[in-house]
């Protein structure tokens, strides 16, 4: 900072008379990031590199730090996207995994971690598969955490090693695995930063993670890779745009292993997609492919891959409500939401799609009263997706706004905003 304490960034977006949404919108970094770094708070690596790259300055000049090198000033050299692990955040990973309670009892060598990506040329079997243990890990944390973002920097830490790994191992097979190793890691990178509502962010992940496995020819994780991606146009409303990646995604999921579920999986993105465009026939045909999930007892993996027969119930009333039938929604909603009785992020999504089905009814003091119980699961943590959901059905709530329940329903809005 300069001896005024403004901050080298905002006093070069004032010189340049830019908002903080034009800058967000030149460089490609969000405007709740931007707000940070001149807050002084460290940015994880990728809106780094933007910044630097857009402004064509240092991250010193910039004023730009990585989280987990904070204590220190970063070289000039160091301009690649990600960087590397240190064992402050190691240590940091550990209190994190700490407060997530007995389920996460896999303790991690971070020494050994270390020791095996420094030498990728003398990468065997076992270190390889110790590894896959570690993303494990991290997916295991991911979905404890109630707060996603808490993990962000020791994941991208990582895969930043993987990377660094696959550049230089010489081996086909063990480049082969990395390959795995490092879509399966960008892949959860993605979920973080969807979650977060930081959907550029999200998108170049799954582009990563998509050509990662492509190189490995791994097509369940290349096919799942998709339908992440998928997901992002499906919540922008961009329906359309999401067809092409889930048909790619399809035919390659039918080169991949036939007792997984990701065919099954890629047909209810399908399906929701096909909804949001009110393409009846091609939804039901969807989801009827969908329903033979049903039928396969281990086709998942618990990380990149987790559809399973229970999440039928509530895509299937999710598609219902896109597709106006409200009225055929609504016990299948109902139905789904016993399945989560816990106070978590699919339940908030059922409730959420019960409200809108309840605004179709005129039922709007109950839409506002199932809303209200999406903002209290909301704010038991971070979640992008139920806070856009709660702006869907504050949009349907607009021509009610005199209504007292939909203001009390907005002001509740507001403040978990």
């Amino acid at each position: 900072m300069d001896t005024n304490g403004e901050h080298p960034l905002r006093e070069l977006r004032d010189s340049l008379n830019m908002s903080i949404d034009d800058l967000a919108a030149a460089s490609g970094v969000s405007a709740r990031t931007i707000l940070r770094a001149e807050q002084g708070k460290a940015l994880y690596p990728g809106s780094r590199k933007l910044l630097c790259q857009y402004f064509k300055r240092s991250p010193e000049e910039l004023g730009l730090l990585p989280s987990w090198r904070s204590q220190k000033r970063a070289s000039a050299s160091d301009q690649v996207l990600l960087s590397g692990v240190d064992d402050m955040k190691r240590r940091e990973l550990l209190r994190v995994l700490s407060l997530a309670g007995s389920a996460l009892l896999f303790s991690v060598d971070w020494e050994q971690v270390g020791n095996t990506l420094a030498h990728p040329a003398r990468l065997d079997t076992k270190s390889l598969q110790y590894l896959e243990e570690v993303n494990q890990h991290y997916w295991q944390a991911y979905r404890a955490a109630s707060q996603k973002s808490a993990i962000l920097n020791d994941v991208l830490s990582h895969l930043n090693a993987l990377a660094q790994a696959l550049r230089d191992v010489q081996g086909a097979s063990q480049r082969q695995y990395l390959c795995v190793l490092a879509s399966n890691l960008a892949q959860l990178c993605g979920e973080i930063f969807f979650d977060a509502s930081l959907y550029m962010d999200a998108a170049q992940c799954y582009t990563f993670a998509a050509n990662a496995a492509r190189e490995a020819n791994a097509y369940d994780l290349w096919a799942c890779a998709l339908v992440r991606h998928a997901f992002l146009p499906i919540y922008d409303r961009h329906f359309q745009e999401a067809l092409p990646l889930l048909q790619v995604a399809g035919q390659i999921a039918k080169r991949g292993d036939g007792t997984l579920v990701t065919k099954y999986w890629v047909a209810m993105v399908s399906a929701e997609a096909y909804a949001g465009l009110g393409a009846l026939d091609d939804c039901r045909q969807a989801l009827d492919l969908a329903e033979g999930v049903r039928d396969v007892k281990r086709g998942m993996n618990g990380t990149w891959l987790r559809f399973d027969g229970e999440r039928i119930l509530e895509e299937r009333g999710a598609c219902l409500v896109k597709l106006g039938q409200a009225g055929l929604a609504e016990p299948v909603l109902q139905e789904a939401l016993l399945l989560h009785p816990a106070p978590t992020r699919r339940r908030g999504m059922v409730l959420s799609d019960l409200a809108l089905a309840a605004v179709t009814h005129g039922e709007i003091e109950r839409a506002c009263a199932l809303g209200s119980e999406v903002i209290q699961i909301a704010q038991l943590g971070s979640s992008g997706m139920l806070k856009k959901s709660l702006s869907q059905l504050q949009m349907q709530l607009s021509p009610f706004a005199t209504n007292s329940s939909v203001k009390d329903f907005s002001t509740q809005i507001q403040l978990l905003a």
